[in-house]
């Protein structure tokens, strides 16, 4: 299959887009490098350089997969190097460069990292988008070769250059079984959660599987604590394949919204869902698609909670009255 990875022309639309800004959003911000590195090496001779990228070039992406951590809400997943904004930093920027050599040991700038662009900016939330957490801002960097880092293993569990087209191979597409039920239970009443645990089941969201190198420490977790990249870092590469992909991200690009494990909550929400997701999609592409159709989504998925276990309580009403009539005509 053709991906039609465009590396040259998508970095000269990027840096000639004005990216958009959350203007009324939290206080709190962060800020990730989308670090993406050409094989084989470029040289650097000249300042153009960024614009004599060859075709035959292979674009990887750095991607880390975080360090297991009990309180850390992000724990294992996969994600840009990147982190919070502190007082002292000088714009978003700055974070991102800054964090980027504490977190894998990579300085861009005596790298030689080329700044492309920006991705707009998105919020990131919590309990199906009612609690926003923070403002999340993507730069994307160059650089001319694919550098060695190494990692904060405090913050960092393995780190890998992964080529941009195994983003788009569908072997590699999958899902990843989230529990709703404590942002449910956070949005209705809290003592819930074990209850919507077993009533609700598992959301199911779109998931990139990765393959990491042989001596990666990846490499020896168990099948369930393996890398898959989906979520927010998943949204951002929706916005960057716009870019890079254009005519085969519509097609090839994996994220899908989330659907119940549980049969009759997945029809209902198809079924209330449908208008919602055939307009949602011709607005794509757009800045922030993921995030924004993700956003608008949560509401059909509480209804159709609703819906379903009113219907449930109505099937167990009528085979509780059915049980109870046949019941009754034996002792007769």
């Amino acid at each position: 299959m053709n991906f039609d990875l465009d590396l040259l022309t998508g970095l000269q639309i990027l840096g000639q887009k004005t990216s958009a800004s959350v203007t009324n959003g939290p206080k709190k911000r962060a800020s990730v490098a989308v670090i993406l590195a050409t094989d084989p090496p470029q040289t650097t001779s000249t300042p153009n350089w960024i614009h004599r990228i060859p075709a035959s070039v292979t674009p990887h992406v750095l991607l880390i997969q975080r360090a297991f951590r009990e309180t850390d809400r992000w724990s294992g997943h996969v994600a840009f190097p990147g982190g919070i904004r502190e007082t002292d930093d000088k714009s978003d920027v700055y974070t991102a460069i800054r964090e980027t050599k504490e977190v894998v040991g990579i300085d861009l700038c005596e790298q030689g990292a080329y700044l492309a662009g920006s991705l707009d900016e998105r919020v990131i939330s919590s309990n199906w988008g009612s609690t926003p957490l923070l403002v999340l801002s993507s730069f994307v960097f160059v650089l001319p070769k694919l550098c060695e880092f190494q990692f904060n293993e405090t913050e960092v569990f393995s780190a890998q250059w992964i080529p941009l087209t195994d983003l788009l191979r569908p072997n590699f597409f999958t899902h990843v079984k989230v529990d709703p039920s404590r942002a449910i239970a956070n949005r209705t009443i809290p003592s819930l959660e074990p209850f919507l645990r077993f009533f609700v089941g598992k959301l199911f969201y779109s998931a990139i599987r990765l393959e990491p190198h042989i001596d990666s420490p990846a490499s020896r977790l168990s099948a369930d604590k393996r890398p898959l990249l989906w979520g927010i870092t998943h949204s951002v590469f929706v916005d960057l394949f716009v870019y890079f992909s254009p005519s085969s991200a519509k097609s090839c690009i994996i994220w899908s919204l989330p659907y119940f494990e549980h049969y009759d909550f997945r029809a209902i929400t198809n079924i209330i869902s449908w208008k919602y997701k055939r307009n949602m999609s011709k607005k794509y592409p757009q800045g922030n698609y993921a995030l924004k159709t993700l956003k608008g989504y949560y509401k059909y998925l509480q209804l159709s909670l609703i819906i379903g276990s009113l219907l449930r309580a109505v099937v167990c009403y009528f085979l509780f009255i059915t049980y109870y009539s046949l019941l009754c005509s034996h002792s007769n």
